[in-house]
């Protein structure tokens, strides 16, 4: 496949610095990030873990989490000790507390609390949230409101430092400024890879809209070195921006949209790192009653075909292959 570099991969004979950091690089572990987009646990999904037990989300995928070195989604309302039963119809959305430890056995490591439901019940809820997730050994970061450092997750994972930030801009209610502020102070921290994880654009568009694009391309002016976004219950287009990448909607990922062949589709991502480089591997998903699993492989290929042909043209044949690599 094509490598997509900001650039040359091959350096010039007399550039023994590049020819060092390229050895040094080779050195280096890499790092595996899994991301995935929407992650709801209520309503149908709930009714679907009743009957097949609280691990049936999850069971098809658990493995896939375990062999990385971190597994992060985009969590879709607030876990409550008063639960209820999110009835079908309704999008006011809460998770009984028991989804805590199914989600940290499952695999995942730390969720974005940034979105439009979090705060479905309150900020009390948003604290129990917090308290469930604690208590489970999963990380967070986020608010749906407030942009703030108090809300960056920080982590050192094999030796290099991530910086996770959440946003949430869902009907463009963020404050920009404060956030590319933020981005820009928590990038100019050494040596700290930075990931922005945002709930934003059009429900149901498989296309970024144009506040999606600009914000994207602020992000990493200001020193994002990836963002990845989420709301949208689709998979939107992707793109690099100074050799960094933009996924504009990860999609769904267990959910329980079943009207729509698109919203019961996802997309989750092998973020690799290692030295300087990125490598990328896109895992298409079928959501199957709730239950994401990996698409069969022919499935994959025509369905990254699609995904490509709305993509940066750049990518078509990256996409279409399923690894995208560039450099940081």
């Amino acid at each position: 496949m094509r490598e997509v570099q900001t650039e040359s991969s091959e350096p010039s004979p007399t550039n023994i610095g590049t020819v060092a950091s390229m050895a040094a690089a080779e050195s280096q572990p890499s790092i595996i990030i899994f991301a995935v987009g929407d992650i709801m646990l209520g309503r149908n999904v709930e009714g679907w873990m009743i009957k097949e037990g609280l691990d049936y989300p999850f069971r098809k995928v658990n493995e896939f989490f375990k062999s990385a070195d971190l597994a992060i989604g985009n969590l879709e309302g607030p876990i409550r000790k008063k639960h209820t039963r999110t009835p079908t119809g309704s999008t006011t959305f809460n998770f009984k507390s028991e989804v805590a430890a199914e989600l940290k056995n499952a695999g995942v490591g730390a969720l974005s609390l940034s979105n439009n439901h979090t705060f479905d019940y309150g900020p009390q809820a948003f604290e129990e949230t917090k308290s469930y997730l604690r208590q489970a050994g999963i990380d967070f970061f986020g608010h749906p409101h407030d942009i703030h450092d108090d809300y960056v997750l920080r982590k050192e994972i094999g030796g290099q430092k991530f910086a996770f930030i959440g946003l949430q801009d869902v009907f463009a209610s963020m404050d920009s400024k404060k956030a590319v502020a933020l981005i820009k102070r928590v990038a100019a921290e050494p040596n700290t890879t930075t990931i922005v994880s945002i709930h934003w654009g059009d429900e149901y568009k498989p296309i970024a809209n144009q506040r999606q694009k600009t914000l994207a391309r602020e992000f990493i002016d200001a020193g994002a070195d990836v963002v990845i976004g989420h709301h949208p219950h689709v998979v939107q287009n992707v793109e690099l921006y100074k050799g960094r990448p933009i996924f504009y909607s990860l999609g769904n990922f267990i959910f329980d949209q079943y009207f729509s062949k698109e919203t019961q589709e996802g997309l989750a991502i092998g973020l690799e790192f290692k030295g300087a480089s990125l490598r990328i591997r896109l895992y298409p998903v079928d959501i199957i009653k709730s239950q994401p699993v990996l698409m069969e492989d022919f499935r994959a290929r025509e369905w990254l075909k699609a995904l490509s042909s709305r993509s940066e043209k750049a990518l078509s044949e990256p996409i279409r292959e399923g690894i995208i690599v560039t450099s940081l």
